[in-house]
């Protein structure tokens, strides 16, 4: 007897065959093969090939030099500068080298002075010719534009004239002193008869004088030129 029809279920025996999912409901991709197209095989980007977009880049933290390119010591602060960074003259400071050559002027102008009136002959009424201390003033008043103010030649000049005023004023306050014969009334007199003075001393004084008073600019310039080299040497 026969048993009555029954309809199938979809993936059964005489059936119609399974969907694009297959077995599982799941969606397969076709496979390469024949009847399908081929995927062209990937090749270095060239001509003919779509590029790739490069990533911009993005600033990040300092590299290990830090900022400015100078190597950073342990700690995160950033080492000294290189050596071809430095100043080629070294140290300026040109106020503080005019303010000591104006206090050296005074000061060996003093003691220039002294020096005077200690070497006055009373009985020939001479004073003897000391070039080795305008020598000694140019050096101390030309030590501050060579410690302070290197290479700087107009510095440099500036100490060699204030060396000849150095000397100068030291000449004319030692006759003051030894014409009065005490220190306050030589001192007195050089700010109260400086005309005077002046004409005194041009009458008593020598050609050697001036030569030697010439030594005191010298010493400015030697003793910066001294130090100089003296700094390059180390």
């Amino acid at each position: 007897m026969s048993q009555p029809w029954q309809p199938q279920q979809p993936g059964g025996m005489g059936g119609p065959p399974p969907g694009p999912g297959g077995y599982g409901g799941a969606p397969q991709q076709p496979q390469p093969g024949y009847g399908y197209p081929q995927q062209p095989p990937p090749g270095p980007p060239g001509y003919g090939y779509p590029q790739q977009p490069q990533p911009v880049p993005q600033p990040g933290p300092p590299g290990p030099g830090g900022y400015g390119g100078y190597p950073q010591q342990p700690g995160g602060f950033p080492g000294p500068p290189p050596p071809h960074m430095a100043r080629p003259g070294g140290a300026q400071n040109v106020a503080l080298a005019i303010i000591l050559a104006v206090v050296a002027t005074a000061v060996g102008g003093l003691l220039y002075a002294l020096l005077v009136d200690a070497t006055f002959d009373k009985e020939k009424g001479e004073f003897a010719s000391i070039g080795y201390a305008a020598l000694g003033v140019g050096m101390l008043v030309g030590l501050g534009p060579g410690l302070f103010a290197k290479r700087n030649w107009g510095i440099y000049l500036v100490g060699a004239v204030l060396a000849v005023v150095s000397v100068t004023i030291g000449e004319l306050l030692g006759v003051a002193i030894a014409a009065s014969g005490d220190f306050g009334d030589g001192f007195e007199a050089f700010f109260t008869e400086f005309g005077d003075l002046w004409d005194f001393w041009t009458e008593i004084s020598k050609p050697v004088n001036y030569l030697l008073m010439l030594l005191a600019p010298l010493g400015a310039i030697g003793i910066t030129q001294a130090v100089l080299r003296r700094s390059g040497a180390r």
